[in-house]
């Protein structure tokens, strides 16, 4: 349970971090630069630990594989990121940030429809619990 305790503090001071520096850089220079950082540490994590697994992967997918992915990373990585670093610069770091907590919520919901996952009445009140808190959370924000 430590792991996503540690993944949690890291993706929640990042907003921060990241927020400091877009008064500094433009937009598209963060995203290149988080491209570059990640592709040079994918390049060094094959390399050294899982060279067979890549190969195995790149000799396995097809064009067809590629071209989902790619469009599917597109979407989720450039556009979704972009946008991000755009409201973050010029909103406030709190309420596009408790707007994100819904991903997991999304998650289940889409789960539920596309890969006809079960959800139990815990995951259904949480997610209730979840929306309600956010929307008081921004709305209240608003009003003040």
């Amino acid at each position: 349970m430590i792991y996503p305790l540690i993944i949690a503090s890291v993706w929640g001071s990042m907003p921060i971090l990241i927020k400091l520096y877009l008064s500094l850089f433009p937009n598209v220079f963060i995203i290149f630069l988080q491209s570059l950082v990640l592709l040079s540490s994918t390049l060094i994590y094959i390399f050294f630990f899982k060279y067979t697994d890549f190969i195995n992967g790149y000799k396995s997918a097809t064009y067809k594989h590629f071209l989902i992915i790619a469009l599917m990373f597109f979407i989720a990585t450039f556009i979704c990121n972009l946008l991000y670093l755009h409201i973050l610069k010029k909103d406030d770091i709190i309420a596009p940030l408790l707007i994100f907590i819904l991903t997991p919520i999304i998650t289940i919901i889409i789960s539920a429809l596309v890969l006809k996952e079960l959800l139990n009445i815990r995951q259904i009140f949480g997610c209730f619990l979840v929306f309600i808190g956010i929307f008081f959370l921004v709305y209240y924000k608003k009003m003040t």
